[in-house]
């Protein structure tokens, strides 16, 4: 899908920031930490919705184990994250982030990172949706 390919970087750096604010949080207690890795969650998961769509479009026309491992790795990574919201709800008025929304948020991360690994396996090793100007 033509411009698909920007939204992957929303998720892609929200997700991961949230999660070294929440370390962060957890060196130098401050609330506004927290609250900006909550804000940074859910910007990373609202933008995770039209990577999936245009994702889930190219995934149709693909035969690819890597591109199965990598919507699985994805869904994990966005419901980690999700889960880690969720935790988050209603407690941002802590000065560190809570160590269960925080663990969640680490495994979100491995799983995000190794679903953007699986992705650019997908396009630059296995030329997925790689336009080639003809």
């Amino acid at each position: 899908m033509p411009g698909g390919k920007l939204f992957i970087h929303f998720p892609a750096g929200l997700l991961p920031a949230a999660f070294f604010l929440d370390l962060a949080s957890q060196v130098w207690p401050d609330r506004g930490l927290g609250r900006v890795a909550s804000f940074n969650v859910g910007l990373g998961l609202a933008g995770a919705v039209p990577s999936a769509l245009t994702g889930l479009v190219d995934y149709l026309g693909m035969v690819e184990r890597v591109a199965t491992r990598h919507l699985i790795a994805q869904l994990a990574a966005v419901g980690a994250f999700g889960l880690s919201l969720r935790w988050r709800l209603g407690r941002s008025d802590r000065s560190r982030t809570p160590r269960p929304a925080l663990a969640l948020a680490g495994l979100g991360l491995l799983a995000l990172l190794v679903g953007n690994y699986l992705g650019g396996q997908l396009v630059y090793r296995h030329g997925m949706r790689v336009s080639t100007g003809s």
